[in-house]
């Protein structure tokens, strides 16, 4: 049984390497950036099941492969939001959009706290960034085990506001060598967000039953954004199926009510771009800091864990 992750001290120094590597049973492996503590590579018996990308010093990893996204996932619109009656500004990440998207993570170098053979937990704090200013530590934990990887986020208070936070992170899943135009998608929703042109909430359009998503995807443009249904008290599973059979499982605990689903068109790769399927496991949707749909309050001193991992079907 694997043991919750507990409040954490300060971490170690920072670790001389960009990469962390596990290895697990019944060929797991898998390998962790610090660079925005994501996840850079998951195998079984050497077969891929995220999409891989080259580690470039300075840079952060591509298309936010792999990253955490945290305090928020997703954009806001303008950067702009109100707390106690305060309007606060965030930095504008997407220009074009005029949007803060991802969160306040993704160039973090994370702390290695603790790395064994199969486990690693990393940290980071944010501490009163331009336009969020509450104190926040983020655990975050990657465990190989026989049945595929665990990833739990453990988030602390360590101010004396409530903070309101989300988070999300930002896999690009794939079957081993199957192109991306051939895999189909199955995620059990209730719900597809509308949105506009800067990809920012419209409203949910309710899909009693009807596919969102094509099958296999092809040559289709998809990013959306997807609501469960609530009947999942344990959680939900999100499958990713080649036309062999084979089957890439993203699992999610009640937490993560939302998932999104975005075709990447232009990953890089050894091989030149391509198409890469991102499921994006997500406690709240986009815009959440404004309209608080899916904020999970955190009071001073109070922790809150999420958990989510990838398996074989």
């Amino acid at each position: 049984m694997i043991e919750p992750l507990q409040r954490l001290g300060e971490p170690q120094v920072e670790s001389p390497l960009r990469t962390v590597g596990l290895r697990g049973a019944c060929g797991w492996t898998a390998e962790v950036d610090l660079w925005g503590g994501g996840l850079r590579s998951l195998r079984r018996r050497g077969v891929p099941l995220v999409e891989e990308y080259e580690v470039t010093a300075g840079a952060r990893p591509p298309h936010c492969s792999g990253s955490v996204l945290f305090p928020w996932p997703n954009r806001v619109r303008d950067g702009l939001w109100v707390h106690r009656g305060h309007q606060l500004a965030l930095e504008l990440t997407e220009p074009k959009r005029s949007t803060a998207n991802h969160g306040l993570v993704l160039d973090d170098v994370f702390g290695v706290v603790r790395h064994g053979v199969g486990d690693v937990e990393l940290v980071t704090d944010v501490r009163h960034r331009p336009g969020y200013p509450f104190t926040l530590r983020l655990a975050t934990r990657y465990t190989l085990s026989p049945a595929g990887l665990r990833v739990e986020h453990l988030i602390e208070n360590l101010g004396d506001d409530t903070a309101p936070v989300a988070i999300g992170a930002h896999p690009y899943v794939r079957v081993g060598d199957v192109p991306t135009s051939s895999l189909s998608v199955r995620v059990d929703a209730e719900a597809a967000l509308r949105v506009d042109g800067r990809l920012l909430p419209v409203g949910w359009d309710v899909l009693d039953g009807r596919p969102v998503l094509p099958s296999p995807l092809g040559g289709a443009d998809v990013n959306a954004c997807l609501r469960l249904r609530p009947a999942h008290a344990q959680g939900a599973r999100h499958h990713v199926a080649a036309p062999d059979g084979r089957q890439v499982v993203v699992w999610t605990d009640p937490d993560l009510a939302y998932v999104h689903v975005y075709v990447c068109p232009d990953l890089p790769s050894d091989g030149g771009p391509r198409r890469a399927l991102a499921i994006e496991p997500m406690s709240a949707p986009p815009d959440a800091l404004r309209s608080g749909e899916g904020l999970h309050r955190l009071e001073p001193g109070a922790t809150w864990t999420v958990a989510w991992g990838i398996s074989v079907g």
